[in-house]
């Protein structure tokens, strides 16, 4: 799925900029603590620096249970189960866990390249298998009730209400959301 918004585009790629510099700042400071990676170290000798997270959650301002059908399932991670956010219901969450390692060599930057490739052409592929049932997305609102599932900020589109979440140091330190 593409929508070709330069707002959108513009709004999205900001955040994630500020993620990436986060995740900068953090590997590269020696004054952040350090969270262990949620996997084991990709080859025998990478070094685990910090575990990150950014997630894209969709919700509803509509706190009605009829305005989510069935039980979201989050693309990575289980079941949403319709959780309650600030604003309203979650229908979707999609949570990208980064985990950062540190290499001494060529060979083995490169095979965790590859590593990565691999995963995430998975995740694109579980993704494009289910993006397209009714069943992961709220129902056609009235048009009073469009503010309510739809973001109609942008001048060009008209996403589903959604916020970014970002977390590039361990939650025990801080947490930063960003809400859109």
């Amino acid at each position: 799925v593409r929508v070709n918004s330069t707002e959108l585009a513009m709004c999205v790629d900001e955040d994630i900029r500020q993620f990436k510099s986060e995740v900068e700042e953090a590997t590269s400071s020696g004054s952040i603590p350090r969270r262990t990676p949620t996997v084991g170290s990709p080859t025998d000798s990478a070094i685990p620096l910090l575990s990150a997270q950014i997630g894209l959650q969709f919700y509803t301002k509509a706190t009605k249970p009829s305005t989510v059908i069935g039980t979201a399932v989050s693309w990575f991670g289980g079941a949403t189960g319709s959780t309650v956010v600030d604003d309203g219901t979650s229908w979707e969450e999609w949570k990208l866990i980064l985990d950062v390692f540190r290499v001494d060599s060529i060979d083995e930057l490169q095979k965790m390249r590859q590593r990565v490739a691999d995963d995430i052409g998975e995740k694109v592929l579980d993704i494009c298998e289910h993006i397209n049932h009714n069943h992961y997305t709220p129902k056609m609102p009235s048009r009073t009730e469009i503010p309510e599932v739809f973001e109609t900020r942008f001048s060009d589109c008209q996403p589903y209400l959604f916020k970014i979440r970002r977390q590039a140091v361990p939650s025990e330190f801080f947490i930063l959301e960003t809400d859109f």
